[in-house]
């Protein structure tokens, strides 16, 4: 009876020091968006964009409104976004805790669906690159599908990091013996780990102006493969234009980086910062608020069980791609 109560009393203390770890690690970090990617700019605004320079070729209509909408949307879903105050606080403290194992449908959208798995980041856009030219090469294109496989592709850019170590403690030493070695991967780029992906350091890798560089190789990338192969001349002019004076206005004018972004889309459309929009919704509320805000297609919502599902694909092809890389 005494070790019992010995028992309980730790199990408690322990019960106790998790819920403190919580409420200072996890409830602040919630306050932070790890989600969107450029927040709306990239998967919304720069997608629509780049549908249109790629639409050029061959007169290809894919749905520009479509697409950036079913893009942008794991960001306005509470049940596929990355992290938001509530219940997904809880879920990745149990995963943090359980290494996965206590949330595993929570993980594999933070670490699938997101992007938040750790690793080189231009292996992961390499991997999704080949699942989005399979997808677009169906006979006909499921929009949902292609647009999370998009976010996934976007993620894989700005939830990623430069390693800026120039050296590194030698791999080919005991830990008691201090070296350091240059490092062979400065300068590459690595993606963020879930559960807390890039929570620590707030929404600087959500703004474009952070790093101008690294959208203008996303948006590169993005109309490429958009486009199925290489750009035209004319095509190459747009990208060019387009992101010379994105700068010009990112650099010069004060204005938040969603209203410039959103100067480049017709104003009766969609808009993911707007009311009623402005939030994470859940699905019964998405639907509610279509009837009341309707859009120019036909929404399609997937179930969880859909977006697991690809979730899982996109996890058994990177799986594929480091062993081919081994």
């Amino acid at each position: 009876m005494k070790y019992f109560l010995l028992a309980k009393r730790c199990l408690l203390k322990g019960i106790y020091c998790l819920v403190i770890i919580t409420l200072l690690v996890f409830w602040p970090v919630s306050m932070f968006s790890v989600t969107p990617p450029f927040n709306s700019n990239g998967h919304y605004y720069a997608l629509w964009k780049a549908v249109e320079i790629a639409n050029l070729k061959d007169q290809r209509h894919l749905n520009k409104e479509a697409l950036a909408f079913y893009t942008e949307l794991p960001d306005k879903l509470k049940s596929t976004t990355a992290f938001y105050s509530g219940w997904p606080v809880a879920e990745a403290f149990a995963n943090f805790f359980t290494l996965g194992y206590a949330c595993p449908k929570f993980e594999r959208i933070q670490w699938d669906l997101h992007s938040l798995c750790g690793g080189p980041a231009l292996s992961r856009q390499k991997c999704l690159a080949e699942l989005i030219q399979k997808e677009m090469a169906s006979e006909s294109i499921v929009y949902w599908r292609l647009g999370f496989l998009l976010h996934a592709y976007g993620d894989a850019f700005a939830h990623s990091y430069r390693d800026d170590n120039r050296f590194i403690l030698d791999p080919n030493r005991c830990p008691r013996q201090k070296g350091m070695v240059p490092n062979p991967h400065f300068g590459e780029r690595y993606l963020y780990r879930a559960p807390l992906g890039h929570a620590l350091e707030g929404h600087a890798p959500d703004l474009v102006r952070s790093d101008i560089a690294l959208f203008h190789t996303y948006f590169t990338n993005l109309v490429q493969l958009l486009n199925g192969g290489p750009l035209s001349k004319a095509q190459v002019e747009q990208v060019r234009n387009y992101l010379v004076t994105l700068d010009e206005q990112l650099s010069t004018s004060s204005s938040a980086e969603n209203e410039i972004f959103r100067s480049y889309v017709p104003r009766n459309t969609y808009n993911p910062d707007g009311a009623p929009w402005t939030d994470e919704l859940s699905r019964k509320d998405f639907e509610r608020l279509l009837l009341t805000h309707p859009v120019s297609f036909k929404v399609e919502l997937p179930s969880d069980s859909q977006v697991d599902a690809l979730n899982c694909q996109i996890q058994k092809a990177s799986l594929g791609c480091q062993n081919l890389q081994k």
